[in-house]
C-alpha cells in the first residue's frame, strides 16, 4: 500500500482519503486473585491481535488527534485521582501508626501495602500532572491552529482507532460477536482455560477485566510489525497464520 492510494475515510466516509496507516488492535485481560489475608494480586494476559487498515481524509486528521489527546487527558486525570488517593492513605496510615498494632503478620502486610501506596503516590502524582499539562497544551494549540504536524499524524490514527473500539465494543457485546465491521474486526478475549497457572491458583480468581487498545501504528505492514513489542509480534504471527489457514479452507470448500 502506498501513501498516495485513496481509501474511504473511516471517520466521515469521504472516498478520497489519501492518508492511511496500519493499526494493531490488541486485547488483554487482567485477572484479579484473592490472596486473603494478604493483599490481592493480578495477572495480565495478552490475548489476541488484529491488524486494521485505517484511512483519514485531511479534514479528519485533526479530529483523530483531538480524540487521542482527550483520551490521554482522561487517563491522566484518572491516574492523578488514584495516585492522590494512594498517597493520602499512605500518609494517613503512617501518621496514625497503622502498621504498629495487631498481629505481626498483619503489621508486615500493612507496612508493605503502605510502602507501595506511598511509592505509587509520590511518583504517580507529579507524573500525572506533567502528562495532563502537556496534553492540555497540545489540545490548546490544536484548537488555535486546526492543524496537525506530520510527526503527530500517527497519533491521529491512534485516536481514530480508539474511537472505533469505543464505538464497536457495545455492539459486539450485544450481538456476542467480534465481527461488527469486517474492515475492523475486534480481537477476542481468552478464557480461563488459557491461563498458565495451577488449578489451585485459578480457584483464587475473583474478577476479570478485558481491554482493547491500539498498541502500534505503521505506514506499511512491515513498519507496523517492527513497531510491535516482541511478545505481540509472536501473537500477530500466530494470528496471521491462523487467518491464512481459514481462508484456504473457505477457498477449497472444505
Amino acid at each position: 500500500m502506498s501513501e498516495s492510494s485513496s481509501c474511504k475515510c473511516s471517520r466521515c466516509g469521504e472516498q478520497e482519503a489519501t492518508k492511511t496507516r496500519y493499526l494493531a488492535c490488541a486485547s488483554t485481560t487482567t485477572w484479579d486473585l484473592n490472596n486473603y489475608p494478604a493483599p490481592n494480586t493480578f495477572v495480565t494476559t495478552k490475548d489476541d491481535i488484529k491488524v486494521w487498515k485505517v484511512a483519514l481524509c485531511d479534514s479528519c486528521v485533526p479530529s483523530g488527534y483531538k480524540e487521542f489527546l482527550l483520551n490521554r487527558i482522561r487517563t491522566s486525570l484518572k491516574m492523578l485521582g488514584l495516585c492522590s488517593l494512594l498517597l493520602a492513605l499512605a500518609v494517613a496510615g503512617i501518621y496514625w501508626d497503622a502498621a504498629t498494632t495487631g498481629p505481626y503478620f498483619m503489621r508486615v502486610v500493612l507496612a508493605i501495602a503502605l510502602t507501595i501506596a506511598s511509592i505509587f503516590g509520590v511518583i504517580g502524582v507529579p507524573s500525572a500532572i506533567v502528562i495532563l499539562l502537556v496534553n492540555l497544551a497540545r489540545l490548546r494549540r490544536l484548537s488555535q491552529t486546526g492543524t496537525v504536524d506530520a510527526k503527530n499524524e500517527a497519533q491521529s490514527f491512534i485516536g481514530e482507532g480508539e474511537r472505533l473500539i469505543k464505538k464497536m465494543e457495545p455492539i459486539a457485546e450485544n450481538h456476542q460477536s467480534t465481527e461488527v465491521d469486517p474492515n475492523f474486526p475486534l480481537p477476542k478475549f481468552r478464557g480461563v482455560e488459557y491461563l498458565q497457572m495451577a488449578d489451585k491458583e485459578k480457584e483464587k480468581l475473583i474478577n476479570r477485566r478485558g481491554k482493547r487498545s491500539i498498541v502500534a501504528v505503521g505506514i506499511t505492514f512491515d513498519d507496523l510489525d517492527k513497531a510491535l513489542p516482541q511478545d505481540w509480534q509472536s501473537i500477530l504471527k500466530n494470528a496471521h497464520s491462523a487467518e491464512i489457514g481459514k481462508r484456504f479452507v473457505r477457498l477449497s470448500g472444505l
